[in-house]
């Protein structure tokens, strides 16, 4: 045998015994190569629309807070100022699904669940009777 036989044996036995071990496939398909930064996923930067409410309540609104639905991290209050009766504010939200909560000049708050705030849905006008579940708000 031949010195250029033996090293061609060598060689094989070395790449049958690499491909036998977890790190290495023995597939003609190339491996897969990890994404690149400018290819890699991005998260989902949630939309902004401006959310109207129109305050036909006989009651001032003291602050308006939301947070997602069904969660408890209420954002601080995004009037600028309160809102009288027969006032109207705008301000900017997230278009998702949200809780809205309502805070009187007394401190009792009435909180809207389930809302989209945004699309169709933009504009909120509170009256006294869509309140009504609230008993002590505006009191």
């Amino acid at each position: 045998m031949t010195i250029r036989s033996t090293v061609r044996l060598t060689l094989v036995a070395v790449v049958a015994l690499l491909a036998g071990h977890a790190g290495f496939a023995a597939s003609d398909t190339p491996p897969a190569t990890p994404a690149s930064p400018t290819t890699a996923a991005k998260p989902a930067v949630a939309k902004e629309g401006v959310f109207t409410i129109i305050n036909k309540t006989t009651w001032d609104i003291s602050a308006v807070h939301v947070t997602p639905a069904e969660e408890d991290t209420w954002t601080a209050n995004l009037l600028k100022h309160k809102l009288a009766a027969g006032g109207t504010a705008k301000m900017r939200v997230e278009c998702d699904e949200t809780d809205v909560k309502l805070v009187d000049a007394h401190g009792h708050t009435c909180i809207s669940e389930s809302m989209y705030p945004c699309g169709k849905h933009s504009t909120w006008t509170v009256t006294n009777q869509e309140l009504a579940g609230c008993k002590t708000f505006g009191q």
